[in-house]
């Protein structure tokens, strides 16, 4: 359940691992994941001047940016696509605060952290001096030794990353890492596979994950927002894949009709995307039944679609009856 939720909050950082963010993999000092019984501890620190810090009042303030926020990832050979916790935008206390000066820096507090707020407790960034973050949620599961533990964290388009391999663990075993003097030597830049991790499946439509631009819906995952009453995703591997689509009713019109073999039938103030073929993955529309030759037939004799449509001269599929 905590982890799912971790996940969700992931989300609004989605820009974050776009291919137009900037990577600095930087000096690790110290790393500590705890899990004993239901506590968890994460601490990281660098003190590498070379992380990136965001501009206040940038497009990458943590605080007020877009999207704003900061997100830690977490990856280890266990957990190879990683997990992710985030601190959402938003100033104040808890929140966010910001300021200028010699050393400008960023500061997120949540006294009361785990919360639904954030898992993470503290972060500061001071520009050019260091990069804290403190957690009381760890994400991993910590149930064997990691062999290897890469951070990675997020500021809009700024990715700063370290990874602590074997070489720096003082201990590394069930419910305990404690890693010092991680280097930034030999990070080519802050992706999974650099961290020690794997790179996630490209997006796809199919995946049941609605994680392109240009989707609408993907299986399961739908957007309602976006498709208002079209309550039918077009599945993979079909025209019109992973948009959204209907079976007809109130202010539709044939073009949304899902059933490439629709007939259009008239109704005040919409329509019906009538089927007349049941070629998968479309159903008959209704009560009409599937015959051994694809087509759509109501009970008994009396055939509604692939007869009684074609007898009126309705023989192309598409066609309106209005």
């Amino acid at each position: 359940m905590r982890r799912a939720s971790l996940l969700v909050a992931a989300c609004i950082l989605v820009v974050a691992a776009s291919a137009r963010a900037t990577d600095q993999p930087i000096a690790g000092a110290k790393l500590l994941l705890l899990q004993s019984g239901g506590d968890q501890k994460l601490v990281f620190v660098s003190r590498d001047p070379a992380f990136l810090f965001p501009a206040i009042a940038g497009a990458d303030d943590p605080g007020t940016g877009t999207p704003g926020g900061l997100q830690v990832d977490l990856i280890s050979p266990l957990e190879p696509l990683g997990v992710s916790l985030v601190a959402p935008a938003g100033t104040g206390t808890p929140g966010w605060t910001a300021a200028s000066g010699a050393v400008p820096s960023h500061r997120f507090r949540n006294a009361v952290a785990p919360d639904a707020l954030s898992p993470l407790k503290g972060v500061v960034l001071k520009q050019g001096r260091v990069l804290k973050v403190i957690g009381r949620s760890i994400g991993l599961a910590l149930t064997a030794p990691q062999g290897s533990v890469g951070i990675r964290i997020t500021t809009g388009s700024l990715r700063s990353c370290a990874r602590f391999d074997a070489s720096t663990m003082r201990r590394d075993e069930a419910g305990r890492v404690v890693a010092r003097g991680a280097s930034a030597t030999g990070l080519a830049d802050c992706s999974n596979a650099s961290l020690g991790g794997a790179s996630p499946p490209d997006p796809v439509c199919g995946d049941a994950v609605q994680n392109q631009s240009s989707e609408q819906c993907d299986g399961t995952d739908f957007d309602f927002q976006s498709c208002g009453p079209l309550n039918v995703c077009r599945p993979a591997g079909f025209p019109g894949e992973c948009q959204c689509c209907s079976n007809g009713g109130p202010f539709m019109s044939p073009e949304y009709c899902c059933n490439p073999s629709f007939i259009w039938v008239t109704t005040p103030g919409g329509g019906d995307c009538h089927a007349t073929r049941c070629d998968p993955p479309w159903p008959c529309s209704g009560t009409d039944v599937c015959q051994p030759d694809g087509s759509c037939c109501a009970l008994a004799t009396n055939c509604h679609c692939a007869k009684s449509y074609a007898d009126q001269g309705q023989r192309r599929p598409g066609l309106r009856l209005d």
